[in-house]
């Protein structure tokens, strides 16, 4: 019995020491010295494998386009008009116009055209009447309202409406204001020179 007594008391020593011990030096030193912290031992730590990195490796799979077919456009041929070739217009002959210096009455007038168309003066007298008449029948309240002698005038005619005097209206030349007067309806008749007239005239 004393025996056990000794061997108890032994181990209770080493005890007091290793807890001492324990407290003066770090747990991580005493870890790698006794294999225990605290007095107690440690399960041995196995470090993990760090895991390896699943690279998610992707083939690029080339996909196929399939190619577009792409219809040939029918491009009209182009149809070029042949144009008529025109022949350039001959340019008019203006007859050179002799100058007249003497006034023509209607005997003068006559004996004149009698002797430039080597006919008789009764010949020219029913020209110019009939020429005389187809004019004022023209230009007469129930005519066409114009004639035209070609390539020397044309005479038009405008009907103008009455008009109701007692307006106001500023005279043009003094600027007084003035009561306009009545005026009846009229036809004003106007003649107006063609090309071969104005050229004449040049």
């Amino acid at each position: 019995m004393p025996k056990l007594v000794k061997s108890t008391s032994k181990t209770t020593a080493k005890s007091k020491t290793s807890s001492r011990v324990a407290k003066s030096v770090p747990a991580s030193v005493m870890k790698d010295i006794f294999g225990e912290v605290n007095g107690k031992k440690a399960k041995p730590v196995t470090k993990a494998k760090p895991a390896a990195k699943k690279v998610a490796t992707k083939k690029a799979v080339a996909k196929k386009v399939p190619a577009k077919r792409v219809a040939a456009k029918k491009v009209p041929a182009k149809t070029v008009a042949v144009k008529a070739i025109r022949k350039p217009r001959a340019k008019k002959v203006v007859e050179a116009v002799t100058p007249v210096k003497t006034k023509f009455t209607k005997a003068g007038l006559i004996e004149h055209l009698a002797g430039h168309a080597e006919t008789d003066k009764a010949t020219v007298r029913d020209v110019l009447a009939g020429l005389n008449q187809l004019m004022l029948g023209s230009i007469a309240p129930r005519g066409v309202g114009q004639f035209v002698l070609p390539g020397m005038l044309r005479i038009v005619t405008k009907k103008i409406p009455a008009r109701k005097g007692g307006k106001m209206v500023m005279n043009r030349f003094t600027g007084e204001m003035v009561k306009q007067k009545a005026k009846a309806a009229f036809t004003r008749v106007k003649v107006r020179p063609l090309t071969g007239l104005k050229n004449a005239a040049l």
